[in-house]
C-alpha cells in the first residue's frame, strides 16, 4: 500500500493485480468467506473509513507490467 503526502492528504491506496474479472471475483469471495477477515479485521478498521473508491484499470500497449 501506499499513502499521500502531496495533495489530498491521509489516504491509502492499495493497487491490487488480477489476472481478469474472474479472478477479482473468486478472489473477494475467498475474503468474504474468511472469518478472519469479516469477523476480526473488517470491524477494527470500519471506523477508520470515511470513503473507499475503487478503479479498474487495464494495462496498455506501451506500459509495462510491474514486477
Amino acid at each position: 500500500w501506499y499513502y499521500s503526502e502531496i495533495g489530498d492528504l491521509n489516504q491509502v491506496t492499495h493497487i491490487w493485480a488480477f489476472d481478469d474479472l474472474k479472478h477479482l471475483k473468486d478472489a473477494k469471495d475467498a475474503v468474504v468467506a474468511d472469518p478472519e477477515w469479516t469477523g476480526t479485521y473488517i470491524p477494527r478498521v470500519r471506523g477508520l473509513l470515511v470513503a473507499q473508491n475503487t478503479y479498474l484499470m487495464n494495462t496498455t500497449e506501451f506500459g509495462p507490467i510491474p514486477d
